[in-house]
């Protein structure tokens, strides 16, 4: 096995340091994307103050042009939940870029590194190197996209570009369980 296969390494754009972001935020439950209750929640909402506005205590309107007013509410009432959606994710987003932004200097672009080192798996970016010891890796989820490495805490997110080839990546992800799997607590066998 080559040196250079135990080697993952990637530019990282604002982008990625976005989506990793989240995505921790997601895996630690400190930010939900809005869920279809919330949407349905938000939904009923406006139909309620919508028809109450609208209404205001008018008895001349015909069953027909009730239907036709319910209709029109409920179309308003789904674009405006889609929209609502679409802005929350976009607006989520664009915050996170401006604080990562802020966080990496107005730096477009930095370099990853991911090594499986003898210690423990070493990351690096920038100018900084961070070694999170075998113990505090929890699994590796490969599903062909990125790979994402769960750790005790946080995550690392390693971008498919950062590898070569697929046997590349086949031979880093087998070195990182290999080295995870030495290390296994002989507590977690008794249970």
């Amino acid at each position: 096995m080559e040196p250079s296969h135990l080697r993952a390494r990637f530019d990282a754009t604002l982008d990625d340091f976005v989506d990793v972001g989240l995505r921790h935020a997601i895996a630690a439950g400190t930010y939900r994307p809005t869920s279809l209750a919330s949407s349905l929640l938000m939904f009923a909402i406006f139909v309620v103050t919508a028809g109450l506005v609208l209404y205001n205590g008018r008895t001349d309107v015909s069953a027909r042009q009730w239907v036709l007013f319910g209709g029109v509410l409920t179309g308003l009432g789904v674009a405006f939940v889609f929209a609502y959606r679409r802005f929350h994710e976009w607006w989520v987003r664009s915050v996170y870029r401006r604080a990562v932004r802020h966080e990496l200097g107005g730096a477009s672009c930095l370099t990853c590194e991911f090594v499986v080192g003898d210690e423990g798996l070493v990351m690096t970016s920038g100018h900084q190197s961070t070694t999170v010891q075998w113990a505090g890796v929890l699994r590796a989820d490969d599903d062909g996209g990125d790979l994402v490495i769960a750790l005790d805490p946080g995550l690392a997110v390693i971008r498919r570009r950062a590898f070569a080839s697929a046997e590349h990546r086949q031979v880093f992800v087998a070195a990182l369980e290999a080295r995870r799997a030495q290390v296994v607590s002989p507590v977690s066998h008794a249970r």
